[in-house]
């Protein structure tokens, strides 16, 4: 479930709400719960948005969702499932590991959501968003 913040005043200042939060809290503001509406972007109330999406943490990201590990040399690489112990410290072992003090490139990617576009993983070294492959198992 996605966490979104406030960002209207009405609505109180608590950081971290779900759309079910809102919908509960419909009523006490005059607001039909059916008038709520869950968008890519946020939350919004009769076409207003009043809350915006929190991105995850790449820790949360990495402890709960599916993480590849990308290797190769030169232009071909292959992509598997990491199956190890679930911290940055552990991921960033294995990336050494899998470059074997040679010629080989090797990094990481965890899931992260789907978008209009696709889906969306983020590169576990830089945290930057990239394009997410499935690999089968």
């Amino acid at each position: 479930m996605t966490a979104y913040k406030n960002i209207s005043e009405q609505w109180g200042d608590a950081v971290e709400v779900t759309v079910d939060d809102y919908r509960q809290q419909a009523e006490i503001f005059g607001v039909a719960a059916d008038d709520i509406e869950e968008r890519d972007d946020g939350i919004y109330i009769a076409g207003e948005r009043v809350a915006e999406a929190i991105e995850p943490s790449l820790e949360s990201l990495i402890s709960t969702n599916v993480i590849h590990i990308v290797s190769g040399e030169g232009e071909i690489g292959t992509r598997k499932i990491y199956r190890g112990k679930r911290t940055l410290r552990a991921i960033k072992m294995r990336i050494t590991r899998e470059r074997c003090g040679g010629d080989r490139w090797a990094g990481a990617e965890v899931y992260s959501h789907e978008n209009e576009w696709g889906k969306v993983g983020y590169d576990v070294l830089t945290g930057q968003p990239c394009t997410w492959h499935d690999v089968s198992e």
